[in-house]
């Protein structure tokens, strides 16, 4: 489960990487360009209506995606740092516990003297590895949390760079964008009343 989930950032530093200068190219120019150049030859409102709709859609899918995307990379931060790193740490102490337990055992069964002296201490020789095999395998899987912990650190904050970069693009652009638009919409109503010579009459 720990890997599928970490598999899933490779693609976001691909992604990162595909979009970052389209992006930033956004962000350093902030002007609305021009819908078109010449007539727009444009007989209903209702045409700018449509794309305004399109256009808001738009902008709130992109801020969806970006909140999805910075949710995702929290939730397995907080995975790694508060469930696995937690879960391991206490699993090491229990282990670290078993192992001088068995060792107690073998010691006693090896060296003992009277009734705590066997004759055979395999049993308790068997117990011992396992309990350090179990404290070796809490040990590895720390280290893992550990390393995975700082590779996701790393890989976010490149991957979300360009996720900042577009949400503070569109935060910028679209009033600016949907403004425009409520004022060509604005004056086409005006050149289409009745009586009306141009627009802005």
């Amino acid at each position: 489960m720990c890997y599928e989930r970490l598999r899933r950032y490779g693609c976001l530093r691909r992604a990162g990487a595909r979009e970052r200068s389209g992006i930033e190219r956004a962000g350093h120019n902030e002007r609305i360009p021009d819908v078109a150049q010449g007539p727009a030859n444009i007989s209903s409102p209702d045409v700018i209506r449509r794309f305004r709709g399109h256009f808001v859609k738009f902008d709130e899918t992109c801020r969806n995606a970006l909140e999805g995307v910075r949710s995702d990379v929290g939730r397995i931060q907080d995975w790694l740092r508060r469930e696995q790193a937690v879960h391991w740490k206490h699993q090491l102490r229990k282990r670290e516990d078993l192992v001088e337990r068995a060792r107690r055992e073998y010691i006693q069964a090896r060296h003992g003297s009277g009734p705590m002296r066997k004759q055979s201490c395999v049993d308790e020789k068997k117990a011992l590895d396992r309990a350090l095999k179990l404290k070796e395998e809490a040990e590895e899987k720390l280290r893992a949390v550990k390393k995975w912990t700082m590779t996701i650190d790393h890989k976010a904050a490149k991957a979300l760079g360009p996720c900042v970069a577009l949400s503070s693009t569109l935060s910028k652009l679209t009033p600016k964008a949907l403004a425009r638009l409520d004022q060509m919409m604005d004056n086409l109503d005006d050149y289409l009343r009745p009586g009306a010579t141009g627009p802005g009459a």
